[in-house]
């Protein structure tokens, strides 16, 4: 797994961005790819670890956990 930060997220959307700790670009984010309710408390500058898989626009974070 990786790790980074919240850098934003719309809870109303259900959806953000992740920015990676490794540097690279900030990742699409989607309630939908979260098992529970984690996005409820997702929140900016908050540590997550996650999964990087390819979506429809691109690369995004999957199997989000906050740290």
């Amino acid at each position: 797994m990786l790790t980074g930060t919240v850098k934003w997220y719309d809870e109303r959307r259900g959806y953000g961005f992740v920015e990676p700790d490794n540097g690279s670009e900030c990742l699409f984010v989607c309630r939908s790819e979260a098992s529970g309710n984690l996005f409820a408390v997702l929140r900016e500058n908050q540590r997550v670890a996650f999964e990087i898989e390819q979506g429809p626009k691109g690369s995004q974070a999957v199997t989000v956990q906050i740290r």
